[in-house]
């Protein structure tokens, strides 16, 4: 059992059918350590260590096309719009561009202005040509 939680002092905390168990079982604690990088988390788990405690709804979801991610930043987290772009990118290999709405749809097209939040390289394609480019 991997848990942060318990450790070798407060075994007592555990759940009673945790407890139950190791008794019937005769069940040891072993410390030990290891380490957790980067890679080993999700981006929700990365943008909850790094956003302000203050931002409760961690912005991990987008909606993808082809290598495009689109997420609808709130207002609370645009300052850290950059990172989340990188951290979405880092997350997930198929990705290349991401893209913020910062309008509303217009059009019966279904087009709205966009700003790039990140990219790896800004290619230009049908989906992509209603980009608004904004700082």
């Amino acid at each position: 059992m991997l848990n942060e939680n318990y450790c070798r002092d407060n075994l007592d905390q555990l759940p009673d059918d945790l407890k139950s168990f190791n008794s019937q079982h005769d069940i040891t604690v072993e410390d030990f350590s290891f380490k957790i990088t980067y890679n080993h988390l999700s981006a929700e788990e990365v943008l909850r260590k790094i956003l302000p405690r203050e931002i409760t709804e961690i912005p991990s979801s987008f909606e993808q096309v082809g290598h495009l991610a689109h997420v609808n930043l709130r207002e609370e987290v645009l300052p850290y719009k950059n990172i989340i772009g990188q951290v979405i990118l880092d997350k997930n290999s198929g990705l290349k561009t991401v893209v913020n709405k910062i309008g509303q749809i217009e059009t019966e097209f279904r087009t709205f202005p966009m700003e790039v939040s990140h990219a790896l390289t800004l290619e230009l394609c049908g989906v992509c040509k209603a980009i608004t480019l904004s700082n």
